[in-house]
This record gives structure tokens, sequence and C-alpha cells, in this order.
């Protein structure tokens, strides 16, 4: 399973809303996961969960565009400080 990071997404979009809006761009997506990271004030990510190389390798080149915006996105790294998922 390959996970990369969605960076600033706003906290009050349902997981179901984002995993639609990815879905409708041509991503292949198994799960979006929340994550609060916990360094001096808290940082919100979702987290995508996918097998597709290609979603992956589209996503770290040309960001993740929702709702009109592109985000930021990265490779998920786990660590003891973003381990808090909601």
């Amino acid at each position: 399973m390959l996970s990369v990071v969605i960076r600033g997404v706003p906290t009050n979009t349902p997981n179901d809303e984002l995993k639609a809006e990815l879905i409708a761009e041509d991503h292949v997506i198994k799960k979006c996961i929340r994550i609060i990271t916990k360094i001096g004030t808290p940082r919100y990510m979702v987290r995508i969960l996918t097998t597709d190389q290609l979603t992956i390798d589209n996503f770290l080149r040309n960001g993740a565009f929702i709702y009109k915006r592109i985000y930021h996105v990265e490779w998920f790294q786990i660590t003891s400080t973003n381990a808090t998922q909601m």
C-alpha cells in the first residue's frame, strides 16, 4: 500500500467528500484518513492510501486538486508525532 499526505485541507470537509473529489479527478483512492500532528500548533493533514503508483506520481507531481484549489502533497512518513489519526 502506498501513502501520501495532503497538507492544508480545511478541517470542516468530510472525508467522504474529499475522497469523492479525488476520485472525480481519476485518482485511485483506497482510503482517506485525517491526521493531526502535535508539534507546537496542531497541523491537519489528510492521508491517502492507494495501490496505484500512477496516482501517487500524479499527486507528487501536480498536487491534489480539491474544490478548485491545488494542495501540496508529499510522501507519508510514520513518526511518533503524526501517529494520532482522526
